[in-house]
Protein backbone atom coordinates (compact mmCIF):
# COMPACT_ATOMS: atom_id res chain seq x y z
CA UNK A 1 0.00 0.00 0.00
CA UNK A 2 2.59 2.48 0.83
CA UNK A 3 4.63 1.87 -2.45
CA UNK A 4 1.02 2.39 -4.09
CA UNK A 5 1.22 5.99 -2.66
CA UNK A 6 4.71 7.13 -3.26
CA UNK A 7 4.00 5.94 -6.98
CA UNK A 8 0.61 8.20 -7.20
CA UNK A 9 2.79 10.76 -5.83
CA UNK A 10 5.06 10.44 -8.39
CA UNK A 11 2.41 10.55 -11.12
CA UNK A 12 1.43 13.89 -10.42
CA UNK A 13 4.66 15.13 -9.18
CA UNK A 14 6.21 14.43 -12.61
CA UNK A 15 4.38 17.23 -13.70
CA UNK A 16 5.03 20.03 -11.48
CA UNK A 17 8.78 18.61 -12.39
CA UNK A 18 8.19 19.19 -16.12
CA UNK A 19 6.88 22.96 -15.47
CA UNK A 20 10.26 23.30 -13.64
CA UNK A 21 12.61 22.00 -16.55
CA UNK A 22 10.08 24.04 -19.13
CA UNK A 23 11.11 27.13 -17.06
CA UNK A 24 15.10 26.05 -16.42
CA UNK A 25 15.10 26.44 -20.73
CA UNK A 26 12.83 28.77 -21.15
CA UNK A 27 14.22 31.61 -23.47
CA UNK A 28 12.56 33.88 -20.71
CA UNK A 29 15.71 32.81 -18.01
CA UNK A 30 18.35 32.03 -20.29
CA UNK A 31 18.08 35.92 -21.36
CA UNK A 32 18.19 37.35 -18.27
CA UNK A 33 21.03 34.81 -17.16
CA UNK A 34 23.04 36.20 -20.08
CA UNK A 35 22.45 39.71 -19.39
CA UNK A 36 23.04 39.36 -15.61
CA UNK A 37 26.44 38.32 -16.37
CA UNK A 38 27.27 40.91 -19.14
CA UNK A 39 26.15 43.11 -17.01
CA UNK A 40 28.98 41.76 -14.03
CA UNK A 41 31.28 41.04 -16.60
CA UNK A 42 31.52 44.82 -17.64
CA UNK A 43 31.49 45.57 -14.24
CA UNK A 44 34.56 43.27 -13.51
CA UNK A 45 36.03 45.47 -16.72
CA UNK A 46 35.33 48.76 -14.95
CA UNK A 47 36.70 47.31 -12.04
CA UNK A 48 40.18 47.05 -13.48
CA UNK A 49 40.27 49.79 -15.22
CA UNK A 50 39.86 51.73 -11.41
CA UNK A 51 42.76 49.55 -10.40
CA UNK A 52 44.91 50.35 -13.57
CA UNK A 53 43.96 54.01 -12.80
CA UNK A 54 45.19 53.73 -9.43
CA UNK A 55 48.54 52.42 -10.79
CA UNK A 56 48.84 55.59 -13.16
CA UNK A 57 48.24 57.92 -10.49
CA UNK A 58 51.36 55.99 -8.50
CA UNK A 59 53.29 56.14 -11.75
CA UNK A 60 52.69 59.92 -11.38
CA UNK A 61 53.97 59.87 -7.69
CA UNK A 62 57.24 58.18 -9.08
CA UNK A 63 57.57 60.75 -11.83
CA UNK A 64 57.48 63.54 -9.20
CA UNK A 65 60.06 61.28 -7.34
CA UNK A 66 62.14 61.37 -10.33
CA UNK A 67 61.82 65.40 -10.74
CA UNK A 68 63.60 65.83 -7.39
CA UNK A 69 66.43 63.85 -8.27
CA UNK A 70 66.70 66.18 -11.36
CA UNK A 71 66.40 68.99 -9.64
CA UNK A 72 69.37 67.70 -7.51
CA UNK A 73 71.42 66.86 -10.95
CA UNK A 74 70.12 70.96 -11.85
CA UNK A 75 72.14 72.57 -8.67
CA UNK A 76 75.20 70.27 -9.52
CA UNK A 77 74.78 71.02 -13.10
CA UNK A 78 74.35 74.96 -12.12
CA UNK A 79 77.91 75.69 -11.03
CA UNK A 80 80.28 77.93 -13.56
CA UNK A 81 82.17 76.67 -15.89
CA UNK A 82 84.84 78.49 -15.36
CA UNK A 83 85.32 76.92 -11.29
CA UNK A 84 86.14 73.85 -13.37
CA UNK A 85 90.07 73.61 -12.71
CA UNK A 86 90.97 70.11 -14.43
CA UNK A 87 89.84 67.17 -17.03
CA UNK A 88 88.62 64.74 -14.50
CA UNK A 89 86.26 67.85 -13.26
CA UNK A 90 85.17 68.77 -17.15
CA UNK A 91 84.59 64.96 -17.60
CA UNK A 92 82.58 64.52 -14.29
CA UNK A 93 80.29 67.59 -15.12
CA UNK A 94 79.83 66.24 -19.00
CA UNK A 95 78.61 62.77 -17.02
CA UNK A 96 76.73 65.27 -14.93
CA UNK A 97 74.78 67.00 -18.01
CA UNK A 98 74.50 63.59 -20.06
CA UNK A 99 72.69 61.92 -17.10
CA UNK A 100 70.33 64.98 -16.66
CA UNK A 101 69.47 65.05 -20.34
CA UNK A 102 68.36 60.96 -20.07
CA UNK A 103 66.58 61.47 -16.92
CA UNK A 104 64.58 64.56 -18.03
CA UNK A 105 64.00 62.70 -21.43
CA UNK A 106 62.40 59.69 -19.70
CA UNK A 107 60.54 61.38 -17.48
CA UNK A 108 59.21 63.22 -20.58
CA UNK A 109 58.38 59.42 -21.92
CA UNK A 110 57.05 57.94 -18.60
CA UNK A 111 54.64 61.17 -18.19
CA UNK A 112 53.32 61.12 -22.19
CA UNK A 113 52.78 56.95 -22.11
CA UNK A 114 51.08 57.74 -18.47
CA UNK A 115 48.85 60.70 -20.18
CA UNK A 116 47.67 59.06 -22.90
CA UNK A 117 46.60 55.65 -21.20
CA UNK A 118 44.49 57.95 -18.93
CA UNK A 119 42.71 59.20 -22.51
CA UNK A 120 42.22 55.63 -23.50
CA UNK A 121 40.91 54.78 -19.82
CA UNK A 122 38.69 57.26 -20.23
CA UNK A 123 37.45 56.34 -23.50
CA UNK A 124 37.09 52.85 -22.14
CA UNK A 125 35.54 53.77 -19.12
CA UNK A 126 32.50 55.93 -21.05
CA UNK A 127 31.84 53.18 -22.77
CA UNK A 128 31.65 50.65 -20.36
CA UNK A 129 29.11 52.84 -18.86
CA UNK A 130 27.44 53.51 -21.93
CA UNK A 131 26.87 49.54 -22.28
CA UNK A 132 25.59 48.71 -18.69
CA UNK A 133 22.97 51.59 -19.47
CA UNK A 134 22.21 49.63 -22.30
CA UNK A 135 22.06 46.25 -20.03
CA UNK A 136 20.20 47.78 -17.62
CA UNK A 137 16.82 48.82 -20.40
CA UNK A 138 17.20 45.28 -21.29
CA UNK A 139 17.19 43.90 -18.29
CA UNK A 140 14.14 45.69 -17.33
CA UNK A 141 12.20 44.67 -20.88
CA UNK A 142 13.31 41.11 -19.88
CA UNK A 143 13.17 41.18 -16.19
CA UNK A 144 8.95 41.70 -16.87
CA UNK A 145 9.19 38.24 -19.48
CA UNK A 146 11.00 36.49 -16.93
CA UNK A 147 8.10 37.24 -14.19
CA UNK A 148 5.73 36.54 -16.69
CA UNK A 149 6.83 33.15 -17.31
CA UNK A 150 7.18 32.97 -13.71
CA UNK A 151 3.43 33.72 -13.08
CA UNK A 152 2.41 31.37 -15.68
CA UNK A 153 4.29 28.21 -14.25
CA UNK A 154 2.74 29.24 -10.26
CA UNK A 155 -0.75 29.05 -12.77
CA UNK A 156 -0.03 25.97 -13.85
CA UNK A 157 1.82 24.62 -10.54
CA UNK A 158 -0.53 25.97 -8.03
CA UNK A 159 -3.75 22.72 -8.75
CA UNK A 160 -0.75 20.09 -8.61
CA UNK A 161 1.02 21.45 -5.48
CA UNK A 162 -2.99 21.36 -4.05
CA UNK A 163 -3.43 17.74 -5.12
CA UNK A 164 0.41 16.89 -3.79
CA UNK A 165 0.09 18.48 -0.53
CA UNK A 166 -3.31 16.70 0.01
CA UNK A 167 -1.84 13.55 -0.76
CA UNK A 168 1.62 13.05 1.04
CA UNK A 169 -0.48 13.01 4.51
CA UNK A 170 -0.89 9.48 2.83
CA UNK A 171 2.65 8.51 2.11
CA UNK A 172 4.96 6.78 3.73
CA UNK A 173 7.47 9.73 5.11
CA UNK A 174 10.58 6.95 4.71
CA UNK A 175 9.28 6.57 0.71
CA UNK A 176 8.38 10.34 0.65
CA UNK A 177 12.12 10.97 2.44
CA UNK A 178 13.89 9.36 -0.49
CA UNK A 179 12.10 10.37 -3.24
CA UNK A 180 12.62 13.73 -2.18
CA UNK A 181 16.53 13.58 -1.84
CA UNK A 182 16.16 11.51 -5.56
CA UNK A 183 14.18 14.15 -7.07
CA UNK A 184 16.71 16.93 -6.00
CA UNK A 185 19.35 15.02 -7.15
CA UNK A 186 17.41 15.39 -10.60
CA UNK A 187 16.84 11.26 -10.37
CA UNK A 188 13.67 11.21 -11.94
CA UNK A 189 11.22 8.89 -12.28
CA UNK A 190 12.35 8.43 -8.54
CA UNK A 191 10.56 4.71 -8.38
CA UNK A 192 11.05 2.95 -10.98
CA UNK A 193 9.89 -0.44 -12.25
CA UNK A 194 12.72 -3.68 -12.52
CA UNK A 195 11.68 -4.82 -15.37
CA UNK A 196 13.72 -8.39 -16.74
CA UNK A 197 16.76 -7.58 -14.46
CA UNK A 198 16.73 -4.23 -15.78
CA UNK A 199 16.64 -0.79 -13.56
CA UNK A 200 13.94 1.07 -16.05
CA UNK A 201 15.46 4.31 -14.95
CA UNK A 202 19.21 3.98 -15.94
CA UNK A 203 18.88 0.89 -18.57
CA UNK A 204 21.21 -0.98 -16.37
CA UNK A 205 21.19 -4.59 -15.90
CA UNK A 206 21.38 -4.76 -12.32
CA UNK A 207 20.09 -8.58 -11.86
CA UNK A 208 22.69 -10.05 -9.83
CA UNK A 209 22.75 -7.10 -7.64
CA UNK A 210 18.88 -6.82 -6.66
CA UNK A 211 17.38 -9.91 -7.53
CA UNK A 212 16.97 -11.62 -4.36
CA UNK A 213 15.66 -8.87 -2.83
CA UNK A 214 12.40 -8.59 -5.33
CA UNK A 215 10.67 -11.82 -4.72
CA UNK A 216 7.29 -10.42 -4.49
CA UNK A 217 5.32 -7.41 -5.61
CA UNK A 218 5.97 -4.52 -4.18
CA UNK A 219 9.38 -5.50 -3.32
CA UNK A 220 12.16 -2.67 -3.34
CA UNK A 221 15.89 -2.47 -3.75
CA UNK A 222 18.45 0.36 -4.69
CA UNK A 223 19.28 0.35 -8.20
CA UNK A 224 23.37 0.31 -7.79
CA UNK A 225 24.11 2.43 -11.08
CA UNK A 226 21.50 5.02 -10.33
CA UNK A 227 20.53 4.68 -6.70
CA UNK A 228 17.16 5.14 -7.65
CA UNK A 229 14.28 2.78 -5.81
CA UNK A 230 13.63 -0.42 -8.29
CA UNK A 231 10.11 -2.35 -7.81
CA UNK A 232 8.28 -5.47 -8.47
CA UNK A 233 5.32 -5.47 -10.44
Amino acid sequence: MGLDKIIEYQSIDIKLYALENEFQRSDELKNLKILQNNYKEKTEELSRMMKETQELFSSFEKSGLRISEVDGLEEDLSRDINSINDLDELDLYDKSLLKYDESISSIERELNRTAKRFTEIKIEVQKLIEQRLEINKLYVQHKKYHDDKINDVKMKAAPIMRELQVLRESVDPKLLSKYEELRAARKMPAYVEYNDGNCSGCGMHIFIEVNAKLNNKGDTAECPECRRIVYKL
